[in-house]
């Protein structure tokens, strides 16, 4: 099915579009591409314009030797080499566990970015006991209606109101939390900072739909204020590009804090925080209640949960 027809894959990153990327940012050629990829260079072409349309970023320079990364897409490619390993790792760590049910798996891409190292490293996740794992990334609007419609077995979603899925387990989760950050030469103090400072200044936001979008699309809303009141508007589809122009000074932006965290400590970016901003959301793991015990499914949540709350101390308290 082409990801340009279909909701869930539109929005999810599926490896063919990244490995199509990377196998043209190590050949230096679409046509090389092609050949090692055993596909046409149409093909490639296609999943070539899908990532730049979906990232809103022109990744490759053209020319007639060749093609060549541009800034933003060499940091597409080194995050897209980064998944693709871990997805590949946790194919072979499920295989190990015998030959199981596939298991269908959804979160938005800053998740998996975050968390599923830990998954990786995890000893047990050959005792998953699935045939496959099949990843999905995609906004949490679009991963709750898959799991209603069948086509998760577990997700992580993100959520402002409690989620109304009788039928479903669901286990809470250490909460979505953002830093609103700018870089230093923008000349916005640390902390404390008024609303009509900020929106003199351009502001990066993902595209409608994703969580820090819609989290800050909220937050405004309850000031009475609006993301159209900023100075300007840049839409990327990637949380990493939406880092990359933070850096570079081009505004500011709504980020993952674990994504900053360091920056915020060095310096080279800094936070800003309003009164009446909540920073955010709510996040919970999305399972089939009657699914067996034993299954795989039941096992791929446990390692879930644990990566979640990883990052906490053992006695910190649970929701």
């Amino acid at each position: 099915m082409s990801p340009t027809h279909d909701p869930l894959v539109r929005c999810a990153m599926e490896s063919v579009y990244w490995h199509s990327l990377v196998e043209v940012a190590r050949s230096g050629s679409i046509s090389s591409a092609a050949a090692a990829l055993g596909v046409t260079q149409s093909a490639v072409s296609r999943r070539l314009k899908f990532l730049e349309d979906h990232y809103d970023a022109q990744l490759l320079e053209r020319s007639a030797s060749g093609v060549s990364l541009t800034a933003q897409g060499r940091f597409v490619v080194a995050r897209a080499r980064s998944i693709l390993a871990l997805e590949a790792d946790l194919a072979a760590g499920v295989r190990e566990g015998g030959a199981g049910q596939a298991v269908r798996f959804g979160c938005t891409q800053g998740w998996a970015a975050l968390y599923l190292s830990h998954l990786v490293d995890r000893s047990g996740l050959a005792e998953i006991g699935a045939a496959e794992l099949r990843l999905t990334f995609a906004p949490p609007g679009e991963l709750e209606e898959a799991f209603v419609c069948g086509a998760l077995d577990v997700a992580v979603i993100d959520h402002d109101q409690p989620l109304q899925l009788p039928s479903a387990r669901l286990d809470p989760l250490p909460s979505s939390q953002l830093a609103l950050v700018s870089h230093p030469s923008l000349g916005l103090a640390a902390g404390v900072d008024s609303l009509a400072a900020l929106l003199a200044h351009p502001v990066i936001v993902r595209r409608p739909g994703c969580c820090s979008r819609v989290l800050l699309e909220r937050d405004l809303a309850f000031m009475g204020a609006a993301i159209t009141d900023f100075a300007s508007v840049h839409e990327v589809g990637d949380f990493l590009v939406q880092r990359a122009l933070v850096e570079s000074g081009q505004g500011i932006s709504l980020l993952p804090r674990p994504l900053v965290e360091d920056a915020l400590r060095s310096g080279s970016l800094v936070e800003h925080t309003l009164a009446g901003f909540k920073l955010s959301r709510l996040r919970t793991l999305v399972s089939c209640a009657t699914a067996p015990a034993e299954g795989a499914p039941a096992r791929l949540r446990d390692l879930v949960v644990e990566a979640a709350w990883a990052r906490f101390p053992p006695d910190a308290p649970r929701p």
